[in-house]
This record gives C-alpha cells, sequence and structure tokens, in this order.
C-alpha cells in the first residue's frame, strides 16, 4: 500500500511538471514511480512522452511497447507507440498503430490522425526520391548547425534583408570534413586582431542594437550565435561568423552536443567572443525564466549573451513589448561557457 502510494505521488509530481513542460524532471519522476511500482502501465506511457519531448525517440519506443506487453487492450499504449514512429517518419508502422488503437477506442483523434497519414503517405509515394532523401533525415537530431558568414544579403532587387550586423546568408550546411575546413580556412586567415575589453562590449551592444532592429521590424530571429573573428580574412577584411543553433534548445542532449560543436569552432576560428541571439518561444531547455527570481514574469522576447576569452561574460533579456534590454544575472544564462 505504501509503495502504490509513493509512485502515485511520482506519478502527480511528473504529471506536474510535464504541465509544466519540465520534460527532464517529469520522466525522473515516472522513472522513480516505475522502481516503486514497475507494473503500472500508467507511468511507462507517461514516460514515453516526457522522452518523446526530449527526443529521445528509442527510449520513448521502448517505454510504449512496455505498454503494449503490460496492458494489450489499452488503446493509449499503440497510440503512444504510433506517435515515436510517426516521429521516427515510420509512416507506415506508425499508421498501423493508430488504426490498433482506434480499433480499441475510436476517438475522434485517432480517425483525424489516420486519415492525415494516409495523405502523407500517398504523397511521398507520388514524390518519389525527393521524399524519400526527405524521409531519411526526418526524426533525427542535428547534431551539426548552418554556417553563414557575417556579410550584407540582398533580395534580387538589390534590397537589404535586414540589418547590417544579423543579416547573414548561409553558405552551406557544415555536414562534413571539407566544408569545415573551408569555412576554418576562410575566418581564420589573415593578420590578427588585437584582443580589447573595449571590442568584445561594442560586439555585444552592436548584437543588441540590430535585434532590437529586427524585433521593431517584426523581421524573424532564428537561433544563432555569432563569432567576433580574432583574424582579418586574407583579403583584409573583418568577417564576422555565425552558427544557427535552431533545434539547439530542444533537449539537453541536443545542447550539449551544439555546445561542443560551438567550442570547437570557437577555437578553430580563433574568435574573440560570442554571442548568442535566442528567440524564448525556441527554448524548450532550459526554461530559465521559471526559476526563483527571474524578474521579467511571463514577457516573451528574445534572449542575448555574450561571452569572451577575456573573460567577459554578460546577459541581456529583450521583452517583445518595449524592446528594451533588461541585463540579467548570469543565473540565468541559456548556455554554459564556450570559452574556457
Amino acid at each position: 500500500m505504501v509503495e502504490a502510494e509513493s509512485a502515485k505521488s511520482y506519478q502527480e509530481q511528473g504529471n506536474e511538471f510535464y504541465k509544466a513542460e519540465l520534460w527532464l524532471k517529469a520522466a525522473a519522476c515516472y522513472t522513480k514511480g516505475i522502481k516503486e511500482e514497475p507494473e503500472k502501465v500508467a507511468l511507462y506511457s507517461n514516460r514515453s512522452a516526457a522522452l518523446l519531448k526530449l527526443q529521445k525517440a528509442v527510449k520513448a519506443l521502448a517505454d510504449a511497447e512496455t505498454c503494449i506487453r503490460l496492458k494489450p487492450e489499452w488503446e493509449k499504449g499503440h497510440y503512444r507507440k504510433a506517435m515515436v514512429l510517426e516521429t521516427m517518419g515510420e509512416l507506415s508502422q506508425a499508421l498501423a498503430s493508430y488504426e490498433q488503437a482506434a480499433k480499441l477506442q475510436s476517438t475522434a483523434e485517432f480517425k483525424l490522425k489516420i486519415a492525415s497519414l494516409k495523405k502523407q503517405i500517398q504523397r511521398e509515394k507520388a514524390g518519389g526520391g525527393k521524399v524519400a532523401a526527405e524521409k531519411e533525415n526526418r526524426g533525427k537530431p542535428a547534431s551539426n548547425f548552418a554556417f553563414a558568414d557575417g556579410r550584407r544579403d540582398t533580395d534580387n532587387t538589390g534590397n537589404n534583408k535586414a540589418s547590417k550586423v544579423l543579416a547573414a546568408p548561409n553558405v552551406g550546411e557544415i555536414r562534413n570534413d571539407a566544408d569545415y575546413a573551408e569555412a576554418k580556412k576562410g575566418m581564420a586567415s589573415g593578420e590578427p586582431i588585437p584582443l580589447t575589453t573595449q571590442r568584445i562590449q561594442q560586439f555585444g551592444q552592436d548584437i543588441i542594437a540590430a535585434v532590437q532592429q529586427q524585433m521593431t521590424k517584426g523581421v524573424a530571429i532564428q537561433p544563432s550565435v555569432y563569432f567576433l573573428p580574432g583574424k582579418q580574412t586574407s583579403d583584409g577584411q573583418t568577417q564576422m561568423g555565425q552558427v544557427q543553433i535552431s533545434t539547439a534548445f530542444e533537449s539537453p542532449d541536443l545542447l550539449q552536443n551544439c555546445l561542443s560543436f560551438l567550442r570547437q569552432y570557437a577555437t578553430d576560428m580563433g574568435a574573440h567572443a560570442a554571442c548568442a541571439v535566442v528567440p524564448k518561444k525556441a527554448i524548450a531547455y532550459p526554461q530559465v525564466w521559471k526559476m526563483k527570481g527571474w524578474p521579467h514574469q511571463i514577457s516573451d522576447g528574445i534572449f542575448v549573451q555574450l561571452e569572451s576569452s577575456k573573460p567577459l561574460r554578460s546577459c541581456w533579456f529583450i521583452p517583445l513589448d518595449d524592446k528594451q534590454p533588461q541585463e540579467t544575472s548570469n543565473d540565468y544564462k541559456i548556455l554554459e561557457p564556450i570559452f574556457k
């Protein structure tokens, strides 16, 4: 009886964390509950949902399979399995699981899922090779991040698309050693630039001003880290580097992979500073605004985090409403140190 109460308590705690979008804590609570009551199927179902939010599809699938083994006639186990398979891009298998769930409990949600997947599968069959290539990459975590230089971008009419600081046309994703070597050569060659606190602080202020400008214009801001170069290019130009990190804040694992990449990039490019620009809505982890003492209540906005090899670190939050940067404590940092 005590064990059952304990498991119930862990499940309730996990549910609260899940509703608060604290997926990692939710999964931890469900795991504690499973240790107390290993046959409680709802705990596996809930943990599967939390793990899927953390991009841990294989583990989420294992929990869904356990649900089905423990309670084959429970439609939710099949539903959990279908959701994971759909995320992994296994659409035919996902459809079969959704159909099995619908046989056990017919709901409007299941019917809509089944109809939607059937249409998607038909489109893939009609699409041929292009869709097959997209399917191969569906559901895979992004361990590589898009690279861009810091030049101005123009459209076909010659008009600037955005501010000169943040407008950065992609020169291709860094998918292999050759791409990285080319980027490294372009960013690291040339004469050294003196490392000064003033230059780093100006870099941070330029980024903030550019973010404010884009917010005022209503331009969508993509999660990125901008790098202040420590050398000129071979033709004597100063060229800022950019790494787009759109998927980095989806889970702890992805964030750690991203951080490792950023550290290596900073070293290889001889960067003097880095400035992260990340919309709050793009962050599933870490949700620092839920920590005690967060001063901006429920405001939406943009996180800006500056750091350098000096060392120097500053953090700001720019609310969408007044667009005025508010300096925050380093306790609310969204990235661990890039420069060590």
